[in-house]
């Protein structure tokens, strides 16, 4: 026999999906796994029957879910060059920054809870929650760089899927922020987030007197060059409707004080029925109760009363967390659960202890 002939013997290889990769698309998740492999030969070796799901042939369109078995019959070398092509150098800048903001850029963050799918972290006043430049520093990096170092990821996770930072608070504004660890968990509360079943509540100090429980509506236009939200009880006649987003927002009194130093405020309790920027703030000075602390929409010189106090960010604090009682599959142990976490320790300047 003249020549050499190289045999590929070709075996069954199987994955196991985990609860960071469910409730995808079965081809979406293959492609992200296989980046030597080309789109149209991947979907060529589900339609011969070379990749299958649970045993049994598949199509790509279906969901996967925790502990699902995708069948690969592939040559070993042929796998594993499929496989191996991804060049991981692509992250370094990703984990360069992400390391920086928890090792030394950003400290103090408690994680108030954590499972397979989701992390509930409370982010000081001062500390942006996802940075607006490519190089900014944000709660964003630091959870990547928490979840480095706890080896919840690695550099080959983050091919198939990159945690990140799922609500937005002011970089003044402190309290809970929710954060992905799975594209389930990913999927599940940005949905959620959008249809408001999941229920947020902020506590603030506001001047004056505030009375009584209080659902207000209004009328919302964000400037984008000034960066500020202006907000009406009732559109005007030359009001172009389209430029307004109505907006409710629900103020429930804790109690009022008397301060020497800033005279008459509440502490309210504040929940979100809408959500649009500066929603709350904006909303509290246009019926004359500003944050306190706030210095873009709120008052100069019970501002400057605060500095005595030595107290600098506006007083605003995203507190509570309610999940509605009824959950998706692989996230059912959240169901009917309440997060709460402490305003800043400062707070305690203008009435005592607040920590529950």
């Amino acid at each position: 026999m003249n020549g050499w002939f190289r045999f590929l013997y070709v075996i069954m290889i199987e994955v196991t999906v985990d609860a960071a990769n469910s409730r995808q698309r079965a081809d979406k998740f293959i492609i992200r796994s296989l980046p030597g492999a080309s789109k149209s030969l991947i979907y060529k070796q589900i339609r011969k029957k070379n990749i299958t799901l649970n045993g049994t042939k598949m199509n790509g369109s279906e969901i996967l879910e925790t502990g699902d078995k995708l069948q690969f019959y592939f040559s070993d070398e042929t796998y594993q060059k499929f496989k191996a092509d991804v060049d991981l150098s692509i992250f370094d800048e990703v984990i360069e920054l992400a390391s920086r903001a928890y090792d030394s850029d950003i400290k103090g963050i408690e994680v108030i809870y954590e499972d397979d799918n989701i992390i509930l972290m409370n982010k000081p006043s001062g500390v942006l929650s996802q940075s607006a430049a490519g190089n900014e520093i944000s709660l964003n990096e630091w959870l990547l760089g928490y979840l480095l170092d706890t080896k919840a990821i690695n550099r080959l996770t983050l091919t198939n899927f990159k945690p990140s930072v799922l609500n937005r608070l002011d970089r003044n504004t402190s309290g809970i922020v929710i954060g992905s660890k799975s594209l389930l968990g990913a999927n599940v509360i940005s949905s959620m987030l959008k249809d408001r079943s999941l229920h947020k509540y902020y506590l603030t100090y506001v001047t004056g007197n505030f009375n009584e429980d209080t659902t207000l509506s209004g009328y919302h236009h964000k400037d984008q060059l000034s960066n500020m939200a202006t907000i009406k009880q009732e559109l005007e006649p030359n009001d172009n409707p389209a430029d307004f987003d109505r907006i409710l927002t629900r103020f429930t009194p804790v109690r009022h004080i008397t301060n020497n130093r800033l005279g008459d405020i509440t502490l309210l309790e504040v929940k979100l029925i809408t959500g649009k920027s500066h929603q709350i703030r904006a909303h509290l000075a246009s019926i004359g109760n500003p944050i306190l602390g706030d210095h873009k929409y709120g008052d100069k010189k019970v501002n400057h009363s605060l500095f005595s106090l030595n107290i600098h960010n506006q007083m605003l604090h995203a507190y509570k967390l309610v999940m509605p009682d009824k959950m998706p599959d692989g996230m059912e142990n959240l169901e009917g659960r309440v997060y709460t976490c402490n305003p800043p320790k400062e707070w305690s300047k203008i009435d005592g202890n607040l920590e529950e």
